[in-house]
């Protein structure tokens, strides 16, 4: 009996493998038709979403950095190989692969705000992608968006009303939005957010501040009149102590932010929750004003007007009109008479120079010698020197007396003999005047007419 036991129990353990390796087999067949028709789907079609159907359950897969196959598609700009995918994975039942997050925590849809691909920010949204998800900042895609420049990603995402509730959400810092677009120096994009309906007087967490103090921390002068203006931002809007906007521009001195507050309508005696004297030190000051005529639960704050410390701010604050000066002056160059000298007898000057070789040390005693390379890629060396000469305000006195320090050359005979033809009424003739002139030519001195130091090498 034991021995018909034994053999009973293999047969048994025989039976199951075959009936295992049979069902493997079924299902290598129903794997091996499925991918057949796939295949043959995919020749019929060109619809590439019939081969990636029998990858489902790989859509999940992350490689090192947490990337799925839809992060990948989104960075490397892969348009169609995305539409595809979004296909795939919007049909899987269960799956969150749409918003999987990478180790940075971010979605593909963060990837596509991020990369400024539109094409592939639509393709996430219709898929189902959940835009308000937050990266490891706590920042939605229009947070993303809000601080690149253009502002048309932004415009985008705000076409569909369904985001507009975005605007309100604050990031882990506090900050909705609007505020990034003010810290980033976005103006475009602040201009869509506030078509799209972002609050103006939205204050961050930290301690309030809407964005016009924002602006006015920045010393932005732009994105503080866009608010302003096509904001309609109250000019005193308060943080959480009490300070406004002018409290800001005044005590970091900015003159143009205090006249365009003022001009806003800002109230220069508007006071804060911070007092600028401790009670004992009023007191102290203060000893003729009785305790009964002052309210002892009531201490001052701060003002504008009495934090100013700039003058011009005091005296913006106090109603002066702004009146602003151009930081841009025009630049006259210095006038000389070479420019007067006969055009056949600057050409004569050029080739005589040129013939003899000097103009390098000419370009030296001119004080020019810092361009001499410029000078030798030049078709002519010498007319480009005297060209530049002239530009600086150069004067033919100088040009003789340095053709002096150069040397006896054909050139400075050229020149006198030219000076003489052009006497002066008197019958003296100019060039007379330049044996008077104190000669004090630095052949390659190291220094030219502009301060610069030259090198000596």
């Amino acid at each position: 009996m034991p021995g018909g036991l034994e053999e009973g129990e293999r047969s048994q353990e025989e039976r199951v493998r075959v009936e295992h390796k049979a069902d493997k087999e079924d299902q290598l067949v129903e794997v091996t038709r499925r991918q057949l028709d796939a295949l043959f789907h995919y020749s019929v079609t060109g619809d590439s979403a019939y081969l990636l159907a029998l990858q489902r359950p790989l859509m999940a897969a992350q490689d090192e950095d947490g990337d799925t196959g839809l992060h990948l598609a989104v960075l490397h700009n892969q348009q169609d190989a995305l539409m595809s995918l979004t296909q795939v994975v919007s049909a899987l039942p269960g799956e969150e692969v749409l918003n999987m997050r990478n180790h940075l925590y971010q979605t593909p849809l963060h990837l596509a705000v991020i990369t400024q691909q539109k094409e592939a920010v639509e393709a996430l949204l219709l898929a189902g992608a959940d835009p308000t998800l937050t990266d490891r900042h706590g920042n939605t895609v229009l947070h993303l968006a809000a601080q690149q420049e253009g502002g048309s990603m932004v415009g985008f995402l705000l076409r569909r009303r369904e985001l507009r509730e975005l605007l309100q959400c604050c990031n882990s810092a506090g900050m909705c939005a609007i505020h990034l677009a003010v810290l980033a120096n976005q103006l475009s994009s602040l201009r869509e957010l506030l078509d799209g309906g972002a609050d103006v007087e939205a204050q961050e967490r930290s301690c309030g501040r809407a964005a016009l103090h924002l602006a006015t921390e920045m010393d932005n002068v732009s994105l503080a009149g866009c608010l302003l203006l096509e904001g309609n931002a109250m000019v005193d809007c308060c943080t959480f102590n009490g300070s406004t906007p002018l409290h800001v521009a005044v005590g970091r001195g900015s003159i143009k932010l205090t006249a365009l507050l003022m001009a806003a309508g800002a109230d220069p005696q508007r006071e804060n929750f911070e007092p600028l004297f401790f009670r004992e030190e009023m007191e102290e000051e203060d000893e003729e004003v009785s305790c009964n005529e002052e309210d002892e639960g009531y201490i001052p704050g701060t003002t504008p007007l009495s934090m100013a410390t700039n003058p011009q701010v005091l005296e913006l604050l106090k109603g002066k009109e702004y009146e602003p000066t151009s930081p841009h002056h025009i630049f006259i160059p210095p006038q000389g008479d070479l420019a007067s000298l006969d055009m056949e007898v600057k050409q004569a000057v050029c080739s005589a120079v040129e013939s003899e070789g000097c103009w390098e040390n000419l370009a030296h005693s001119l004080g020019l010698g810092i361009l001499n390379m410029a000078f030798r890629v030049s078709p002519s060396p010498t007319k480009t020197l005297l060209d530049s000469y002239e530009v600086s305000g150069g004067t033919v006195m100088d040009l003789l007396a340095a053709l002096r320090s150069v040397g006896g050359c054909k050139a400075l005979s050229i020149l006198e003999e030219a000076l003489c033809c052009t006497q002066e009424p008197s019958g003296e003739p100019p060039h007379t005047q330049a044996v008077e002139l104190k000669v004090d030519v630095r052949i390659d001195s190291g220094v030219c007419d502009s301060g610069v130091e030259l090198s000596t090498a």
